[in-house]
């Protein structure tokens, strides 16, 4: 589903950096066998529109568990379609940004 979504057209590509979503396969066998018993359309709802805005809190780290410099997250945050994206520094504690944006 990601990749037919990803290549319609008018879809922005992801940005470098950008880590690769993946559906774990117990989640995709539930996914599945939840289909098999009744209507989807809540897990679609859930799994595929609201769990992908969830993924922005997630990007913040890398693999190695580091958060990623403060411009690869204004990117991500622009290529998920947030506007007036800014960064500023916490008052609390110099060495913290805080990202933030508009939704369309």
């Amino acid at each position: 589903m990601l990749r037919a979504e990803l290549a319609r057209p008018g879809t922005r590509a992801l940005p470098d950096g950008f880590p690769r979503p993946r559906l774990p396969p117990a989640l995709r066998e539930t996914i599945a066998a939840a289909a098999d018993l009744a209507d989807p359309s809540a897990l679609a709802d859930f799994y595929c529109e609201r769990m992908p805005r969830m993924l922005v809190d997630q990007l913040v780290y890398t693999e190695a568990g580091e958060v990623h410099e403060t411009e690869m997250l204004r990117s991500f945050f622009r290529h998920a379609g947030l506007r007036e994206v800014r960064a500023q520094p916490l008052r609390c504690a110099p060495d913290a940004v805080l990202v933030r944006g508009t939704a369309p």
